[in-house]
């Protein structure tokens, strides 16, 4: 269940209390500095800042036309539709569309205004652009003083991921073991279900490391990547391996021996950054027995066994990938440097 009260909540509130303090504190009663804060906290100081300086100098653009449609057309709503269809190309052609909303909204209060003279119409717009900058400026100092971590999040779920592998490797070897039972491995909705899960991973990690201050933290950020990369491969891998173990008959051609592999494998999976070396040594040496014997084995007497056997052969195949990429796991940092 997803935490209702996150970091990113806490943060906004704390922005926008600021902001409405230092506005009151510097004698302006308005609360459009906290309007800014509110949707000036984003996801990452690098997104406040950005969104920043596009609210900041798109609010110009927008001011100057609420200036000419003030003093020309007045303040009733056809001067405010007006206004509209000219800013809204004028932002984007500019490249400020990200802050188009609330620059609109400063041309708005422009517009409002009652009927006052060229210096009172930019005594209010100076008014507006400093409610602007202050909500713009807290909301990044709030960013840049707490900024939201997901390295706890990503690798619980990496966590996760290593046993639920390692739970689906048991149950391909159990499928091998007795092949005329119906044993449930991997389904698609589950393939897909996973794959989305890993994406959102990574979508978190690429929030975290563009967050990031420090090069520890890029890199930690960067192997906390590549190790979602490697799940997605194995994954893929798994997949493989689960269709070809559907398609065995009833027929326990050489399966044991590659079931014993699974059931290492899957020990392994498990925990694979804190596997002994000598445990990867020992599945190795069992994947070298296989390879002998499928280069070696005569040839299928019926074609039943070739379909068994060609099926075997292709989880056999899969599986060295497998373990190649699930070996790379033990020592991420050194296929980043």
């Amino acid at each position: 269940m997803k935490k209702i009260l996150g970091p990113r909540i806490l943060k906004t509130g704390v922005a926008v209390s600021l902001s409405l303090l230092i506005t009151q504190l510097i004698g302006i009663n308005s609360s459009f500095a906290g309007v800014v804060s509110l949707i000036g906290v984003k996801q990452t100081t690098k997104r406040s800042l950005h969104y920043g300086i596009t609210l900041f100098l798109g609010s110009i653009v927008s001011i100057f036309i609420g200036i000419f449609v003030g003093l020309y057309l007045g303040s009733g709503p056809i001067a405010f539709g007006f206004a509209t269809i000219i800013a809204i190309p004028f932002l984007v052609a500019f490249g400020f569309a990200e802050g188009l909303v609330l620059a609109l909204v400063v041309m708005y209060h422009i517009i409002e205004a009652p009927p006052i003279t060229i210096d009172q119409f930019w005594s209010i717009s100076f008014h507006e652009l400093i409610l602007v900058f202050i909500g713009i400026s807290i909301s990044v100092m709030v960013n840049l003083a707490a900024p939201q971590r997901f390295e706890k999040y990503i690798q619980e779920g990496i966590n996760s991921f290593y046993l639920q592998l390692s739970n689906y490797l048991h149950q391909v070897s159990l499928a091998l073991q007795t092949p005329c039972n119906s044993i449930k491995v991997l389904s698609a909705e589950e393939y897909l279900a996973k794959i989305n899960t890993i994406k959102r991973l990574s979508e978190n990690a690429d929030l975290g490391r563009e967050n990031s201050i420090t090069q520890q933290e890029r890199l930690q950020y960067d192997q906390l990547i590549f190790k979602l990369r490697s799940l997605r491969g194995l994954l893929d891998i798994l997949e493989a391996v689960a269709i070809e173990s559907r398609r065995l008959s009833c027929s326990y051609i050489y399966s044991e021996q590659i079931a014993k592999v699974l059931e290492l494998l899957a020990k392994i999976q498990a925990n694979p950054e804190k596997t002994t070396i000598s445990s990867y040594h020992r599945i190795f040496k069992l994947m070298s027995k296989l390879e002998q014997y499928f280069d070696n084995s005569p040839l299928p007497a019926s074609r039943e066994e070739f379909v068994n056997r060609s099926a075997l052969h292709h989880i056999f195949l899969s599986l060295k990938d497998y373990i190649d990429s699930l070996f790379v796991l033990k020592e991420p940092q050194e296929y980043l440097s």
